[in-house]
């Protein structure tokens, strides 16, 4: 399979992203029954729908990155305009799922944390897994700063 030049992705990451995405939206369509009286505010079409296009975005990357790597470079000075907002969107579909999916479970909502504990007790710890993340990205230039301001070498 031929690869584009401008080949930005990798694949896992894509593919991990859409399937977290997934799950929130799975995981969301659960509030949707008739019985469930749980909360439903702006955040949960939020998250619906703004997952529901990441979706769409991280498959249209991968299929003009993978598949029609000419097109993708036709196009990537627009491709690398939009990423930064798309960036921002998942940055702001982050922190509303941290917060949206802590009140569910505070709440005890029985659509979400009793009739789907496996998908609840995942993205309620997946919610963590970004500020882990950041944490280890501050941790780890600091600590080799110590380092090398202590020792002198690398």
């Amino acid at each position: 399979m031929k690869i584009g030049k401008t080949r930005y992705t990798n694949i896992y990451i894509d593919i991990l992203t859409i399937i977290t995405n997934a799950l929130i939206v799975v995981y969301l369509y659960n509030l949707d029954d008739a019985k469930c009286d749980c909360i439903v505010d702006w955040r949960y079409y939020f998250l619906k729908y703004i997952s529901g296009f990441l979706i769409v975005w991280e498959l249209l990357i991968l299929y003009l990155t993978y598949i029609s790597p000419d097109i993708f470079d036709k196009y990537y000075l627009l491709y690398h305009k939009t990423r930064y907002y798309i960036f921002g969107l998942y940055i702001i579909n982050y922190i509303i799922l941290y917060n949206y999916i802590g009140e569910l479970n505070t709440t005890q909502c029985v659509c979400t944390v009793k009739n789907k504990p496996i998908l609840n007790e995942f993205l309620y710890y997946w919610r963590y897994f970004p500020l882990i993340l950041i944490v280890l990205l501050l941790i780890v230039p600091i600590a080799f700063y110590v380092h090398l301001a202590i020792t002198g070498k690398f």
